[in-house]
C-alpha cells in the first residue's frame, strides 16, 4: 500500500513527532511518503531511509497582516500546484493530514484515494471562522482521528460522520526509583502564551512563600517569550528557584530526575510532554483544557486538576503535592506510568494501521 503524509513542516513540534513515529512504523511494510509544505531549517525527528521526504521548499514569510495574507495566497497556489503533481506522481491509496495547513490544503486536491484527517489540537482555541471552515473540511474525509473522546464527540455534533479516537504514541522507557530524583519539579514546553507560563510563575512564587516546601522549579523549552519569563522571575526574586533550561535534546534525563509535572496551558489537544511525564513516573499538576486530556489520565491517584489561569488553585496544589510524603508521590508516580503502559510505539501504530486498512 502507497501511503503519503502531508504536512506543514517536520520541526520538533507533537504533530511531527506522532507522524514520523508512523511514517517510520508504516514503512516496514508500505511504500511511505511525507509531503512537507514549508521549508523548514529547524531540527527534525529521525526519518528512516525507507521513507521518502519530498519537500516543497517554500518559504513562509512572516511581516506585516496584509503581506502575510497575500503572501499566504501565493504559497498556498504554489503549494497545491506542487501536491497535486506529486499525487499524479506518487499516486498514494491513502492521504494522512497533520495540522490544519495540511487539512486544508489536501481537502483543494483532487485526490482519488482515501483521506484520513488528524485533529491535533483544541479545536475551541481556534476562532469561529477556522472552526467553522475545518468543520466543513473534515467532513470531506474518510475518517477523522482524534486524540481524545471529548474532542471525537465535539465532531459528531458537528456532522463529522467518521471518527476514531487514537492516543499519541510514546517511547516507553524504565521509570528512575524515587530514591534518584533530585529536589526540583518541572515543566516542558515551548515559551509561548498558548503554555501560560506566567500563571505557573506566579503560582509557585506563592506556593514557595509558605515554606512547606524546598523543591525548585525547571521549566525546559524555548520560545518567545522567554525574555518577558525571566524578568518575571527577576522582579518576583525567584532566580534562585526558578530556572528557564532552554530547549533540551535529552528531555527524559530531565524527567527522570523530577519528582512531579506541571502543564500550565491554556489549551492543548493530548500534551506529549504529560504522557512522557507519566511514564517517566511523575505525579502530574495539569490545567483542566477544553479537549479533557487531563481529566482522561489524571485524578486524585496520580496529581491534581486546576482550572485554567486559577494562580491559587495552582498554588494550593503545588503546595498540597509537594507537601506528600516520598511514599506517597512514588505510588502515585507507579499510577502515571500504569495509565499509559498502553500507548507504546507499536500498540498506537498498529491502531493507525488498522484504520489505514479498513478506510
Amino acid at each position: 500500500m502507497k501511503i503519503l503524509f502531508i504536512i506543514p513542516t517536520l520541526g520538533t513540534g507533537g504533530a511531527e513527532r506522532v507522524a514520523s513515529i508512523l511514517a517510520n512504523y508504516l514503512s516496514e511494510n508500505n511504500k511511505v511518503e511525507i509531503f512537507v509544505m514549508e521549508k523548514s531549517d529547524t531540527a527534525r525527528y529521525p526519518i528512516k531511509d525507507k521513507v521518502s521526504i519530498n519537500e516543497a521548499g517554500i518559504n513562509v514569510k512572516r511581516g506585516k497582516k496584509i503581506k502575510v495574507i497575500i503572501n499566504f495566497a501565493i504559497n498556498f497556489l504554489r503549494q497545491r500546484d506542487k501536491l497535486k503533481s506529486e499525487i499524479n506522481k506518487f499516486k498514494p491509496n491513502v492521504i494522512i493530514s497533520f495540522l490544519p495547513k495540511a487539512d486544508i490544503l489536501t481537502a483543494s486536491v483532487k485526490k482519488n484515494c482515501k483521506w484520513i484527517g488528524s485533529e491535533r489540537n483544541d479545536p475551541m482555541s481556534r476562532s469561529s471562522i477556522e472552526r467553522n471552515v475545518l468543520n466543513l473540511i473534515y467532513k470531506k474525509t474518510d475518517m477523522l482521528i482524534c486524540q481524545t473522546q471529548k474532542v471525537a464527540d465535539y465532531y459528531l455534533v458537528k456532522k463529522v460522520k467518521k471518527t476514531c479516537v487514537i492516543r499519541n504514541p510514546l517511547m516507553l522507557e524504565e521509570a528512575t526509583p524515587f530514591s534518584n530524583k533530585e529536589n526540583y519539579i518541572i515543566s516542558v514546553g515551548r515559551l509561548d502564551k498558548q503554555k501560560n507560563y506566567p500563571m505557573l510563575i506566579r503560582a509557585f512564587t506563592k506556593a514557595k512563600k509558605t515554606d512547606k516546601f524546598t523543591e525548585k522549579l525547571y521549566i525546559v523549552g524555548a520560545g518567545p517569550q522567554q525574555a518577558e519569563l525571566q524578568n518575571l522571575i527577576n522582579s518576583l526574586r525567584m532566580e534562585q528557584e526558578i530556572m528557564l533550561l532552554g530547549r533540551k535534546s535529552n528531555v527524559r534525563k530531565y524527567l527522570n530526575k523530577a519528582k512531579a509535572f506541571i502543564l500550565s496551558s491554556d489549551y492543548e489537544g493530548l500534551p506529549n510532554a504529560m504522557l512522557e511525564a507519566m511514564d517517566a513516573g511523575l505525579p502530574i499538576i495539569s490545567t483542566d483544557f477544553f479537549t479533557g486530556a487531563a481529566r482522561e489520565f489524571v485524578d486524585e491517584e496520580n496529581g491534581y486538576i486546576v482550572p485554567i489561569g486559577d494562580i491559587s488553585k495552582m498554588a494550593k496544589a503545588i503546595e498540597e503535592l509537594l507537601g506528600k510524603q516520598e511514599e506517597q508521590l512514588e505510588q502515585m508516580g507507579v499510577v502515571s506510568k500504569q495509565r499509559v503502559k498502553k500507548l507504546g510505539v507499536e500498540e498506537i501504530s498498529q491502531e493507525w494501521e488498522k484504520i489505514i486498512r479498513v478506510v
